[in-house]
């Protein structure tokens, strides 16, 4: 099996063969992780654990967690005592499940690149800098510019550390804020698509398709929002 698939409202992407998992540790160890779980389960009455990828199937308790795209564990739940609510809480332990794998992807990411023998002075600030400007009209020549390098060096430079280009980078970013942003009911797709920095709703559609698989409107369903 290729690509997305949908299960029981949740967008997940297939799993392929296990890959080390030595990442684990740093997620499970993260503060984020700790603070997270004991919430969940305060919350809702449902345990999450992080599993090494493979070792149990998707289903509607499951969750991907990926490192560069490739799924390095699964966040799975299951109840530890009778449920508290009714199907709205049901729905935000859904979402609460989703918002918390992608922070996990962040840090997975982070780990990766970091470990992959040093990462460049230049790129590391190139990163910060994004991650501040991407609700801007961001561009690799404004980048370059505040990092005093040539846009040359930093478009080689950067494709070459990340395995992206820059503007496919930027996109990404505002893509996995946008994900965050569309869980609030009370904003509207087209504010989000210019808040996260997108210059067109067409373009940010298209690009949030890319990205995951679904439309921002079918995301919002998917994880038991009303558009």
């Amino acid at each position: 099996m290729k690509g997305n698939a949908q299960t029981n409202g949740i967008w997940q992407r297939a799993l392929p063969p296990p890959p080390d998992n030595g990442i684990l540790e740093t997620l499970v160890r993260s503060g984020i992780y700790r603070k997270f779980t004991r919430a969940f389960a305060d919350l809702t009455g449902f345990k999450v654990v992080l599993l090494p990828a493979g070792v149990a199937p998707l289903s509607k308790h499951t969750v991907p967690v990926c490192r560069a795209g490739q799924p390095v564990g699964l966040l799975h739940t299951g109840r530890v005592e009778p449920a508290k609510s009714r199907k709205r809480r049901s729905l935000a332990a859904a979402s609460l499940l989703e918002v918390f794998a992608r922070h996990l992807e962040l840090i997975s990411d982070q780990a990766a690149l970091q470990a992959r023998n040093g990462e460049p002075a230049i790129i590391q600030r190139a990163r910060a800098y994004i991650q501040a400007n991407y609700a801007t009209d961001l561009s690799l020549s404004r980048t370059a510019g505040s990092l005093n390098v040539s846009r040359f060096y930093l478009c080689k430079l950067f494709r070459k550390s990340t395995g992206s280009t820059f503007s496919r980078y930027v996109s990404a970013v505002r893509v996995e804020r946008a994900r965050l942003l569309l869980l609030n009911r009370n904003l509207r797709i087209s504010e989000i698509a210019f808040e996260v920095g997108f210059q067109s709703l067409t373009h940010f559609n298209r690009e949030f398709r890319n990205a995951t698989g679904c439309s921002p409107t079918d995301y919002r369903k998917s994880a038991g929002i009303a558009a």
